[in-house]
């Protein structure tokens, strides 16, 4: 159980990273909260089919 969440962990620290580097280059800090949050709504949907749709669709609630 323990290994299972460290690799969760880490696979998410992992995604904000590769987003560091290849989309925004540099992080500011006051806007760094917003980028966790993205990387993280990005990875708790990663596995789903239209994740665009669905944004367009929950940002217009």
């Amino acid at each position: 159980m323990v290994k299972r969440i460290t690799n969760t962990i880490e696979g998410f620290w992992s995604l904000l990273k590769r987003a560091w580097y290849g989309s925004h280059h540099h992080y500011q800090t006051a806007y760094t909260p917003l980028y966790v949050a993205e990387a993280g709504y990005k990875y708790n949907y990663r596995n789903h089919d239209d994740m665009f749709g669905k944004f367009i669709n929950e940002s217009m609630r």
